[in-house]
């Protein structure tokens, strides 16, 4: 699965677009920023500055300490657990460890 819940596809894919000649995107997003809020960030920050896929990392603990404090530590679990790059073993070990990460 593409997408914003796929960091992995983002970093590769809009510098891939750029390079091509994109000067434009048009994506599919709804009011689901629990599950995609991290994909969304980077996806903008990207969009706005191709060059900024090279600060990731410095971007998801931005993104992360500004939304969620305290909470940065568990929320970073909580979106790798989500990030769809990651091969899950199935539905209900995927579901469990959401649950585990309380």
């Amino acid at each position: 699965m593409n997408g914003y819940g796929n960091i992995e596809y983002l970093v590769g894919s809009i510098p891939e677009f750029h390079a091509s000649g994109a000067k434009f995107m048009s994506a599919e997003s709804s009011d689901n920023w629990g599950p995609n809020g991290l994909g969304y960030y980077l996806a903008s920050r990207m969009l706005w500055d191709v060059n900024e896929v090279d600060h990731v990392e410095v971007l998801i603990e931005d993104f992360l300490s500004r939304c969620f404090g305290p909470a940065k530590r568990a929320m970073l679990m909580f979106y790798h657990q989500l990030d769809s790059s990651h091969q899950h073993l199935d539905f209900n070990d995927h579901l469990g460890r959401m649950f585990r990460l309380h």
